[in-house]
């Protein structure tokens, strides 16, 4: 997969807060760990949608 590079601005306490998570060995490395944030952002959309579909759907069905 190609990879895109991205400038973001944060505060220092969060700078700090993915440093640490780097440090301890949680993630390689910051771009690690905001991809793996993208990818659970993503999944809980992708939920949240599937949640929504559903209740529509069982909405629709009960009017019927």
């Amino acid at each position: 997969m190609k990879m895109a590079t991205m400038s973001i601005s944060i505060p220092d306490p969060m700078k700090d807060w993915v440093q640490f998570q780097v440090e301890t060995g949680t993630y390689a490395n910051s771009s690690d760990y905001v991809r793996d944030l993208i990818r659970q952002d993503q999944k809980k959309t992708k939920q949240n949608t599937n949640v929504a579909r559903s209740d529509h759907h069982r909405l629709t069905k009960r009017r019927k």
